[in-house]
């Protein structure tokens, strides 16, 4: 009964099964990036410029400096921040284009009132490795 099915719908079958195999490649791709980004990553806080709206989530617009060069991101989310709010934000060493807003972590502590130059190796403050990858994966 089932390849009767796969047989009559072969075509709508293929695109489904390359559909799902393109899906499961970008989620791994992803992952592969955000792992390396973790490895290598720099330091800052950025400051959330705007948010809109989207089907599934919200967009967060911000900005960030490193070495004096004002960098913007933009990172997909459930998280409610709002704007005007200090995250902090890991990026590439290589390439600061490369980066992501931590929106799952708590806000920059008042206490920290520029960006660090030279960047932060590790947050300033105190967060469970665990907790990071998540956000660093935008669980």
């Amino acid at each position: 009964m089932l390849i009767n099915f796969f047989k009559r719908h072969k075509g709508q079958t293929i695109r489904v099964f390359i559909i799902v195999l393109i899906s499961v490649f970008m989620y791994l791709h992803s992952l592969s990036e955000n792992k390396k980004l973790f490895k290598e990553g720099k330091y800052t806080f950025g400051i959330v410029t705007n948010i809109k709206s989207m089907k599934g989530g919200l967009i967060y617009y911000y900005d960030f400096e490193v070495k004096g060069i004002v960098y913007e991101g933009e990172m997909r989310s459930g998280r409610y921040k709002k704007i005007g709010d200090r995250c902090f934000v890991i990026f590439s060493s290589q390439d600061c284009t490369r980066n992501k807003m931590l929106l799952k972590l708590p806000l920059v502590p008042d206490s920290i009132k520029k960006a660090p130059f030279p960047p932060w190796d590790k947050l300033p403050i105190d967060v469970d490795k665990k907790e990071l990858i998540r956000a660093i994966n935008g669980g």
